[in-house]
């Protein structure tokens, strides 16, 4: 939309006694998105008439119409107008354009000069067709509506008026579409002329269902239904785009990032709806979403190794030195705290207040609920002399892989060398 843009005011002269009319034009490539926001007589602004019975109407769905009722001579003056970019916030001024008034004389039948152009207007808003005709005498006006193939009189009722040259439509309705026809007329003749009114009707999106409460890795599905006619429809999970522009949206393996709300946008042209859905989580298995990493240290210093994680219910963790539980080698510098964030995350420590080359080894991580259990593994090394501590029985599955690692403390080790004795029966 980022292209050049002007306004002009073009005029058609008025015959004192009748109807004057100015329209206000802009280009058509940003015409849906630009409005007539003011109109200025020799300078001054022109304040828009509510009234029916004003002076000076602004007609048309943007306000791009303004007519001079009653013409009178005094009313032959210069005009502009001013437009604002809907979308930019630019204001653009037209230059100005004189427009006359002149005594009629002689004999003329009506000859409609314009009428308000086929109109596509949002469902709910106002409409003002405006219908300008010069005859001598001055012309008269009537409005009518084509329906099943007739022309039946406009008459005032609670939402539509009319008033001359003005047919008002207030709070538009889709039922509302279709032709209207405005005649001019005096002793002399007639003329007709008809526009073409669209009613845009009001986009309206529901998603089903409107909430989920889904356990760790099933799948769930939403539905989004739009009415009011053909539209683009997208997803955002939290702000960020999702799916493929379909109006069925299905999130397989649930884990905690789909967690959130789901909004279901229809767009087209300048109109959009939305409506949201939520995604809470039941039980889930426990996901880590901070682990410690591998370290090489001198003996002396403390060290706190981290781990968090989330899950439903609540997980717990346990701790792991050569996946021997941390209490088997329990000692005064390890101590083991456990707390809840404030973003609901469980948060271990493993606190060594003065490592000690016995401390070194494969450190692991296990959070575990009823869903299930994670665990994170990594060495933390301590410079000293190499030791090994006992290996427990490990029981497997046969045919299946297995890793066996060395329990090792002591820190740098050149070679691990590893001698299997198999027992028979």
């Amino acid at each position: 939309m980022d292209v050049p843009w002007e306004v002009q005011v073009q005029a058609s002269p008025g015959v004192a006694g009748g109807a004057a009319l100015l329209t206000c034009i802009t280009p058509r490539p940003v015409r849906n998105y630009v409005s007539v926001t003011r109109w200025f007589k020799d300078g001054s602004v022109l304040a828009p008439m509510a009234s029916d019975s004003g002076h000076h109407i602004i007609g048309g769905s943007r306000g791009d119409m303004l007519l001079i009722r009653n013409a009178r001579p005094e009313d032959s003056s210069s005009y502009s107008c001013e437009a604002q970019h809907q979308l930019t916030g630019e204001k653009r001024r037209s230059a100005q354009a004189m427009i006359a008034v002149s005594h009629g004389s002689g004999s003329m039948a009506p000859r409609i000069l314009t009428i308000s152009e086929d109109e596509t207007v949002p469902q709910g808003g106002d409409i003002r067709l405006v219908c300008c005709a010069i005859g001598s005498p001055t012309p008269t006006y009537s409005w009518f509506r084509h329906s099943n193939g007739r022309l039946s009189p406009v008459s005032n009722n609670i939402r539509i008026s009319v008033s001359e040259q003005v047919l008002i439509i207030r709070r538009a309705q889709v039922s509302d579409g279709g032709i209207w026809s405005c005649r001019a007329h005096n002793q002399y003749g007639e003329q007709r002329r008809d526009t073409t009114l669209r009613i845009r009707a009001r986009l309206v999106v529901t998603v089903h269902p409107q909430l989920q409460i889904a356990n760790s890795g099933s799948s769930v599905t939403f539905n989004c239904s739009v009415e009011g006619g053909d539209s683009r429809v997208r997803w955002l999970h939290d702000g960020v785009p999702v799916g493929g522009g379909e109006r069925v949206l299905r999130v397989h393996g649930v884990v905690r990032a789909h967690r959130g709300m789901y909004q279901c946008f229809a767009e087209r042209e300048m109109d959009s709806a939305q409506a949201a859905a939520e995604l809470r989580l039941g039980d889930t298995a426990p996901e880590l979403h901070y682990t410690f990493i591998e370290q090489a240290l001198h003996p002396g210093p403390a060290v706190a190794l981290h781990c968090s994680a989330s899950g439903s219910p609540s997980p717990r963790f346990s701790w792991l030195l050569d996946m021997q539980p941390i209490e088997e080698h329990n000692t005064p510098q390890r101590s083991i705290t456990q707390f809840l964030s404030p973003n609901g995350d469980v948060v271990s420590y493993l606190n060594l207040t003065s490592v000690r080359p016995e401390d070194g080894g494969r450190y692991t991580c296990r959070a575990h609920n009823s869903r299930g259990a994670v665990e994170h593994s990594t060495r933390l090394n301590v410079y000293g002399p190499p030791s090994i501590r006992n290996i427990s029985p490990v029981r497997v599955v046969a045919g299946v892989n297995t890793t066996i690692y060395c329990p090792y403390s002591g820190f740098p080790i050149s070679i691990i060398s590893y001698i299997a004795k198999f027992l028979g029966n």
